[in-house]
């Protein structure tokens, strides 16, 4: 067996070993879906390509060769997907003309490729399958550099502009990995067959494997910091590819057949060992997050329970000791201990929530609501609050009824967790609530306030995430996490947009609407 085919084979094994395993890693994840797609296409090329090399006849080898074109069209499409996943999600639509425009030139090259604009000719060679190629290469070399050149300038703008240094280090691997690859690819299986060095071609599969392995490294997180899964995954890949190797080169059929026995039993166990130790360094992150999670808790908690606590015991020493007298005043401080003990019951309803949540016992009484009446006599509970804050409320209603099926209580605890967060974090101008029949049922709760950073609303709606850290607008960081987990379970959905800092905010709830 040649050398370029036992290359071939090698590469071909290995890119599709761990395309799974970043997919087991984590199968519901865009990114380690698409990044399994695109190992996918690497193996279907180096397939058709290796088939090639493989055919007894030229009709054969023209049909392998021509098809070897589709997959690398592939690539540029995935890879830039991939990258949007990972840095630019909220930026998706921005990007889809220049998605439709690969999926053109895609198509058109798939359509060609049975023609002589594909490969004139084919010639069966020693070391494999000689080839010229025609136009269409042009266009697929041209495809190739505006895909993955669009796809590095996304790169270098997170590693250049990144305040994360996690980030910074992921994008680097994946740039350092892609360009490699990219650039050794383009020269082996395009450049120099269109200057007539189709033998190069034997070359590129194996530089995929800087490509496969850079990505896979920076997408599993947790690869890159776990010396103990890496030294576990390179001595298992290692074994692999010695005893496939060995299988190919062996003449003796018996002597293969011992060897391809063991290599399975090989792979069998490696595998064990392999999902075993990642078992044990996800279990390990799992009680690190639990130490994080509870350390965080009792710390939030403390200081919320402490500062309404301190109020109540100031504001009742005032009127035990008398230093407050008269009937008015001693209500004003019992209406400030009853704010503060507001304050107590709301952070015990937030932590119950959020343990109900936790264990998927939250209990909703659904019912026939009509979102304007719901919306109105919330607003009109903050009006007071809007007038001590000089703040305009405005309320918008929808010119037709709009109804719900909700839970009265948990929907009510959503607005006003909404209303009360744009009220906090507006020192001045407006809070406008508005209902609106389009796609469903939409509220939306805008203000004039602080804003935020994108960054910021993407982490907005996690446990203990809070807007800004000050005295005066502080909180637990549950209320946007309960409220997203509350809409989900109305098959809804919850999120917020904002221009920036100082540019206000406006949140926005999609409910499914009913006659």
């Amino acid at each position: 067996m040649s050398i370029n085919i036992i290359i071939s084979v090698v590469t071909l094994f290995l890119t599709i070993i761990i395309s799974l395993l970043v997919l087991a890693e984590n199968r519901k994840n865009k990114v380690n879906v698409s990044f399994a797609l695109l190992g996918g296409s690497i193996a279907l090329w180096i397939l058709s390509n290796a088939l090639a090399d493989l055919s007894q006849t030229v009709q054969k080898a023209l049909f392998w060769s021509k098809l070897s074109i589709v997959w690398p069209l592939f690539l540029p499409i995935l890879f830039f997907y991939m990258i949007i996943q990972l840095y630019y999600f909220d930026s998706q639509k921005k990007y889809r003309n220049f998605f439709i425009l690969l999926f053109i030139t895609s198509l058109l090259v798939i359509v060609l490729s049975p023609t002589r604009l594909n490969i004139e000719s084919v010639s069966i060679q020693q070391w494999g399958t000689d080839y010229e190629p025609g136009p269409l290469y042009y266009l697929l070399f041209t495809h190739l550099i505006i895909g993955f050149g669009i796809a590095f300038y996304l790169l270098i703008k997170v590693f250049r502009f990144s305040k994360k240094p996690e980030q910074y280090s992921q994008a680097k691997l994946i740039f350092i990995g892609a360009l490699f690859t990219v650039a050794l690819a383009i020269l082996a299986n395009i450049l120099l067959p269109i200057l007539g060095y189709s033998i190069s071609s034997i070359f590129a599969p194996p530089t995929v494997l800087f490509f496969i392995g850079f990505m896979a490294y920076a997408i599993i997180k947790h690869h890159l910091f776990d010396i103990k899964v890496i030294a576990t995954e390179l001595l298992t890949f290692t074994i692999w590819t010695f005893l496939l190797v060995k299988i190919f080169l062996n003449s003796n059929w018996q002597a293969g057949i011992i060897d391809g026995s063991l290599f399975v039993l090989v792979v069998f166990f490696g595998t064990l060992l392999i999902r075993s130790v990642l078992k044990e360094v996800r279990q390990r992150e799992e009680i690190q997050k639990l130490s994080e999670f509870k350390t965080e808790l009792l710390s939030i908690v403390a200081h919320q329970i402490k500062n309404p606590l301190v109020a109540i015991k100031g504001y009742a020493s005032l009127v035990e000791d008398k230093t407050i007298t008269g009937a008015e005043a001693i209500l004003d401080v019992f209406k400030k201990i009853k704010a503060a003990a507001d304050k107590l019951v709301m952070l015990l309803n937030n932590l119950l929530d959020l343990h109900h949540s936790e264990e998927g016992k939250m209990h909703y009484e659904f019912q026939k609501l009509e979102l304007n009446k719901l919306l109105k006599d919330i607003a009109e509970g903050f009006r007071i609050v809007a007038r001590q804050r000089n703040l305009d409320l405005i309320f918008e209603p929808s010119p037709s009824e709009v109804y719900v099926s909700g839970d009265i209580y948990k929907l009510s605890q959503v607005f006003q967790n909404l209303i009360d967060n744009a009220m906090k974090y507006t020192e001045k101008g407006w809070i406008k609530i508005s209902v609106k029949d389009e796609e469903g049922a939409l509220v939306v709760i805008s203000d004039s306030g602080r804003g935020m950073s994108q960054d910021l609303a993407k982490r907005l709606f996690q446990k203990f995430s809070r807007g800004v850290e000050d005295t005066k607008a502080y909180g637990s960081g549950l209320g946007l996490y309960i409220s997203k987990e509350i809409v989900g379970a109305h098959q809804g959905k919850i999120w917020v947009e904002s221009e920036g800092e100082g540019k206000g905010s406006k949140f926005f709830v999609r409910l499914s609407k009913i006659s």
